[in-house]
């Protein structure tokens, strides 16, 4: 390209000397000619752009993190001009093609076209555009190499991945437990010896047959529910800080670890909810695929820019929580307010696990690690290259 240019300049000086020296038709029409190579040359490589036509398409819509879909793009010459040199540039930071060549280059007559079918993949949870980013034309002469962005672009929504946990080793299956985190269904209740007075609606079952004779009147036993654990998620969005990428790693590590425990205790129909902040501090509860696909569509939209604290979350959850539950956080960072505020939670018999997801722990945050760790709350790190269902 340099080498041209410097060619077309040294041509461009060398008649010009020409020119003045000697004169002439044969001198100025050298002249002129050198002058009129980069200027069709530019003309070229403008006609070029505003003419050729490129047809992109994927299998639809919505994709799923990580699932290779269809794609096809179509390059075509509809023109009565030769179309010497055009590269396509692949968007490459957040999905890729699989046949998709950068260094590919197309020379196309007259009628031609030219077609990749592949497929394509895409890296991380969000909604953005994938396919082509831009287009290099090149002119005959090599003059003027053009990169121009591409006017219409394919927009992809990519929902996070769910990861399926088979035995979790953080989250005990049978754990016992003195109080039940939801109301239970019948078959969750138990009858006691303790009792009370008959009262219209109790059935024969609920009839303590011996102490009613004692005291000559009815009397029926009270229903209780049977021990169970449950388990609370405590979902951090607030912002995550760091370089781009590294960014939407963690936050995609932070929704598939949400959403793989709360899948895990639906399967083993153990209770859970879990608790997340957006413009105010909320929960939900996992009962059935039904609240678990509605929390599925929050997590492929929710943007991490809350203002609320996980500490903030824990107070707000201790209004209706009881005794010997397993806490578990996921976030990205942890701070002294947090062991401050878990401190009590843990003294009240509940089990408490962080699961942090960092890039690189600094210093501090190793330091803030082993005195969660000293006080007998687990901490487990989530780094990059993590592979989920080997630490959940």
């Amino acid at each position: 390209m340099w080498i041209s240019r410097i060619m077309v300049i040294l041509s461009i000086i060398a008649s010009c000397t020409f020119a003045s020296f000697f004169g002439g038709n044969l001198a100025y029409g050298l002249f002129y000619f050198s002058l009129a190579v980069p200027v069709v040359a530019l003309i070229y490589v403008l006609y070029v752009y505003m003419h050729f036509k490129i047809y992109q398409s994927v299998g639809t819509k919505t994709v799923v993190k990580g699932e290779p879909v269809p794609y096809f793009f179509q390059l075509c010459n509809e023109d009565k001009v030769t179309y010497y040199s055009i590269k396509v540039h692949f968007f490459k930071d957040r999905s890729y093609v699989l046949e998709g060549k950068e260094d590919t280059e197309y020379c196309m007559l007259p009628g031609d076209k030219q077609s990749l079918s592949s497929m394509m993949v895409c890296n991380y949870r969000g909604e953005y555009e994938v396919g082509i980013d831009s287009v290099k034309i090149v002119d005959f002469f090599g003059l003027f190499p053009m990169t121009y962005p591409l006017a219409s672009k394919l927009k992809l929504t990519v929902l996070p991945r769910v990861i399926t946990i088979n035995d979790s080793k953080l989250i005990a299956v049978n754990q016992d437990a003195k109080q039940s985190l939801y109301p239970l269904k019948k078959q969750e209740e138990e009858l006691t010896a303790e009792a009370r007075k008959y009262t219209y609606g109790d059935t024969k079952k609920m009839i303590h047959w011996k102490l009613s004779a004692k005291k000559q009147e009815l009397m029926s036993r009270t229903r209780v529910a049977i021990p169970e654990s449950g388990v609370l998620l405590f979902w951090d969005l607030s912002e995550t800080k760091g370089k781009e990428i590294e960014v939407l790693i963690v936050q995609d590590l932070i929704i598939e670890s949400i959403l793989a425990l709360a899948q895990y205790c639906l399967k083993k129909k153990i209770p859970c909810r879990i608790f997340f902040s957006e413009e105010k501090i909320k929960s939900q509860k996992i009962y059935s695929e039904t609240d678990f696909q509605s929390l599925y569509e929050k997590s492929s939209s929710v943007i991490f820019n809350t203002s609320f604290t996980l500490a903030d979350m824990i107070q707000m959850s201790e209004r209706s929580i009881y005794e010997n539950q397993q806490y578990i956080l996921v976030t990205n960072t942890l701070s002294q307010t947090l062991y401050t505020c878990l401190l009590p939670v843990y003294s009240r018999g509940n089990e408490v696990t962080i699961i942090l997801v960092e890039a690189v722990p600094d210093e501090e945050t190793k330091k803030l690690m082993d005195l969660f760790i000293e006080s007998h709350l687990q901490v487990v790190c989530l780094s990059l290259g993590t592979k989920l269902e080997e630490v959940l």
